[in-house]
């Protein structure tokens, strides 16, 4: 039934007499009723239902605001679902957890933290769900002891740091994280199993620069922080950390400065040779005096004192004027000599460094990263039988020779990634390695007519071209292998091979106009069943229906729109529906993603209803629009449901 929204009280109120289900989308829901709100703004939930006392299950979705009196009285409740939801103020999401029944919590916010601070979750749960949420001060859950599981999906950048810390009671957690970007971390140590927690969030960020061990003693049922003055006993128990397990203790030493992992030598005779047994080292210049000389002593000196059987890593930044060419030439040669896997050399002065030729037969490497202002003169004979990983940045080289010569000699290597200057003196980069798998190529704008890459290997996987703008060619052959592959900003390249050399991929990424890349004629993408195109370039639609069209085994179509794009954003003609439907349309294509969705301009509704019309075995339609108030979410919504769907059982989701 329909009811106006002054009826609502009364329609909600005889459901939760019967303790039925509530649920709110724009309307009320439940099993036997509906509830249908005719007004678009957001709305109140009556404060008088807060008081219904046999309500089990409460689920509120957008546009819903919660304004919740410190009486409430919701005794029977048990599962809560906040989706989207707006509070009145600060105390009303406490007020809503203020049930001792509840057991199964589900939040989903993708609020971007400038309006709101955070949550503190303090309830008996069993069960928890979050997703969602981003740039927010906290979100702390307390006082749930009986936790079974916890989802944390799509959470990042929250300041305070302790959400997987205060899960530690739970028994099954599922995370679907990024690596944290946590700058500082703060343990307690008293909870059983802390190492192992502790050795999770130490390998899972990266950009950690603060770790704090805080111990307690428990004493008459309480625990309090070791601080100020205390006794023998109370300096043992503090001293925590020397009870970590050595490879523990030696991984959090890396993760410090090196000047502080050397001075940890004076805490006690146990760590005095600690610092020896770091796997990974990093020395940066700037943490040295500026007279010329003081840098390479100082590296040389630790080096030599070094006592594990391998050097896993070793990361050098050097200028010139604090350190020169020979002495740098002395350490890489010490560095190698203690058999290093990963070695990093960063040059960050103006005159340019020369990489020595002695040093292109070593068996041991397993990753070179070189870095700015190097040169390399590759001779003939090289031997880098174990090398995996090569980095090569804005790295220049005598001639073509050296380039293949590198190449040549590395019969294993994996991966690959290039960053070079359009004003390279080498005009033809040769990359021919049989064994590479992942190649991805960074190029600064800009090139020169006889300048390009020839790429040759069997056995690549995954390619990444990025900024090649204004170059002769780009020649890709015997890719065959090839599984993914993304082409990011490249434009007005004089041969067409760079797209047509890619018909064997599974999924690709285009961000690209076709305006200015010749799109290959007669060319097939037979095997490609993800596309993903980036729908703000020059006529972008045109290059849709090409892909479209050359695609029959088409599974999932992703678009993807930036939000800050307008000035590259061109708009030139007009979206024309292509003659006929494309092959994918009739029986593959199942998932139809379009992220940024710009409701406002003609051509991008024209493309979402002609895939919406004629996908016949589409199952999902997700469409995702920021900044968009409610009144036009209801319109957007109204517009693409109101679309005859090709599909019988397709589920339009828009976020």
């Amino acid at each position: 039934m329909e009811v106006s929204l002054e009826d609502d009280c009364v329609v909600v109120l005889w459901m939760l007499e019967y303790g039925l289900e509530l649920l709110m989308h724009t309307m009320c829901v439940s099993s036997n009723s509906m509830l249908q709100s005719n007004n678009r703004e957001t709305f109140r939930f009556p404060r008088s239902l807060y008081n219904c006392e046999t309500l089990e299950t409460l689920k509120l979705r957008a546009w819903v605001l919660v304004d919740v009196p410190s009486q409430a009285c919701l005794k029977s409740l048990r599962t809560l679902h906040l989706r989207y939801v707006d509070y009145k103020d600060h105390s009303s999401f406490p007020n809503l957890l203020s049930v001792p029944s509840l057991r199964t919590l589900t939040i989903y916010d993708y609020n971007d933290g400038q309006d709101f601070v955070g949550y503190v979750i303090n309830a008996p749960l069993k069960y928890l769900n979050i997703r969602g949420f981003k740039s927010l001060n906290c979100c702390l859950i307390e006082n749930a002891p009986e936790l079974v599981e916890a989802n944390i999906d799509n959470v990042s950048k929250i300041t305070n740091e302790k959400l997987l810390v205060s899960l530690t009671l739970a028994k099954r957690l599922s995370l679907a994280l990024s690596p944290l970007e946590l700058v500082y971390l703060e343990l307690s140590t008293h909870k059983a199993q802390w190492r192992n927690l502790l050795l999770l969030m130490l390998d899972s960020s990266p950009k950690l620069q603060v770790l704090k061990l805080i111990s307690v003693s428990i004493s008459n049922s309480k625990i309090r922080r070791v601080t100020g003055s205390m006794s023998n006993q109370d300096l043992e128990n503090a001293d925590r950390i020397s009870e970590l397990p050595e490879a523990l203790i030696l991984l959090i030493l890396c993760l410090l400065p090196m000047k502080v992992a050397i001075a940890t030598s004076l805490l006690s005779k146990q760590w005095r040779y600690l610092w020896k047994l770091m796997p990974k080292l990093k020395f940066d210049y700037l943490d040295h005096k500026r007279q010329l000389g003081t840098f390479s002593s100082n590296v040389c000196s630790t080096l030599v004192s070094h006592m594990s059987p391998v050097l896993q890593s070793l990361y050098l930044i050097v200028h010139q004027e604090r350190c020169n060419a020979k002495d740098i030439g002395i350490l890489l040669g010490i560095a190698l000599g203690l058999h290093v896997h990963e070695l990093v050399l960063e040059v960050r002065s103006r005159e340019v460094y020369k990489f020595p030729r002695s040093l292109f037969i070593v068996n041991t490497l397993r990753t070179l990263k070189l870095r700015y202002n190097v040169h390399m003169d590759v001779p003939s004979l090289v031997r880098f039988k174990s090398l995996r990983n090569l980095h090569l940045h804005y790295v220049e080289y005598r001639d073509h020779n050296s380039v293949i010569n590198l190449f040549g000699g590395c019969p294993n290597l994996k991966t690959l990634t290039v960053h070079r200057y359009s004003h390279s003196s080498v005009k033809t980069f040769t990359i021919s390695v049989p064994s590479l798998e992942r190649l991805s190529i960074y190029n600064s704008n800009g090139g020169q007519v006889d300048w390009g890459y020839a790429i040759n290997a069997p056995s690549l996987k995954l390619l990444k071209i990025k900024g090649i703008c204004g170059l002769g060619f780009c020649l890709i052959e015997n890719v065959m292998e090839l599984v993914e592959a993304s082409i990011i900003d490249v434009s007005s390249i004089s041969n067409e091979n760079l797209l047509g050399s890619l018909t064997s991929v599974k999924r690709l990424s285009l961000r690209i106009s076709p305006l200015k890349v010749t799109f290959p004629t007669g060319s097939i993408f037979d095997q490609l069943v993800y596309l993903e195109l980036h729908a703000y370039k020059e006529a972008w639609w045109n290059l849709l229906t090409l892909m479209l069209d050359r695609s029959p085994k088409l599974k999932t179509l992703k678009l993807i729109n930036k939000w800050h794009c307008e000035k590259e954003y061109v708009g030139r003609g007009e979206w024309k529906q292509p003659e006929n439907v494309p092959k994918c349309f009739w029986f593959l294509l199942e998932t139809f993603i379009w992220k940024g969705y710009k409701w406002q301009r003609e051509d991008e509704k024209q493309v979402a209803k002609y895939v919406l019309k004629n996908a016949i075995n589409l199952k999902r339609a997700i469409i995702s629009s920021k900044r968009i108030k409610p009144k036009e979410r209801v319109e957007v919504v109204k517009d693409l449901k109101s679309v005859v769907r090709a599909s019988n059982f397709c589920q339009l989701i828009f976020k």
